[in-house]
């Protein structure tokens, strides 16, 4: 009981910013690139430097230890084997993408990138969602936001979001995990 009154207090504050706020991550990005906006892309960038502090403040504290072994990466010197699972279209295996030298200094590991069909699922994943969002006029969020605010079209986002998630979760996850796990 007491998860589940602070995550409806922490989602509440989070709704409440966001609704003040205008925050959306695409219409940002969408602003900026038609109209040279820079009033919403401020939030996309507020959003990364804040995860970057809190990512970062949790990793002294000793708070990822046992979640995130591996983060951050280029921290933790060599190439870490972790076994966890994958999710239908992306690989939670993290890569090593930089690695810290022996001497000093990082290097880029090419051996840490793995284009198979899981890179591709999550590519064309992302591809899709960036281009809908657009269409629609905002990310996920922004419509969540709009749908409690009484809009009909966020409403009907929404309920379009849950729907997908329901058939993803009953059928297309199983499916996918099949096909992409690794052999």
């Amino acid at each position: 009981m007491k998860t589940l009154l602070v995550s409806l207090c922490v989602g509440l504050i989070i709704g409440f910013v966001a609704q003040r706020s205008r925050f959306c991550l695409i219409g940002g990005v969408r602003d900026y690139m038609i109209v040279k906006d820079t009033y919403l892309i401020k939030g996309f960038f507020g959003l990364l430097i804040t995860a970057a502090v809190l990512f970062y403040v949790f990793h002294a504290i000793g708070g990822f230890e046992e979640a995130m072994p591996n983060y951050p990466q280029f921290m933790k010197g060599n190439a870490i084997t972790v076994d966890q699972d994958y999710s239908a279209c992306a690989c939670t295996n993290s890569p090593q993408f930089v690695l810290k030298k022996p001497d000093g200094g990082y290097e880029f590991n090419w051996n840490g990138i793995q284009f198979n069909a899981l890179m591709l699922c999550t590519i064309l994943g992302a591809f899709v969602i960036g281009t809908l969002s657009v269409l629609i006029g905002g990310c996920p969020l922004r419509q969540h936001v709009k749908a409690a605010s009484g809009n009909k079209s966020g409403m009907v986002y929404v309920l379009g979001f849950y729907v997908g998630v329901i058939i993803y979760m009953a059928f297309l996850n199983g499916f996918f995990k099949v096909l992409f796990e690794p052999k």
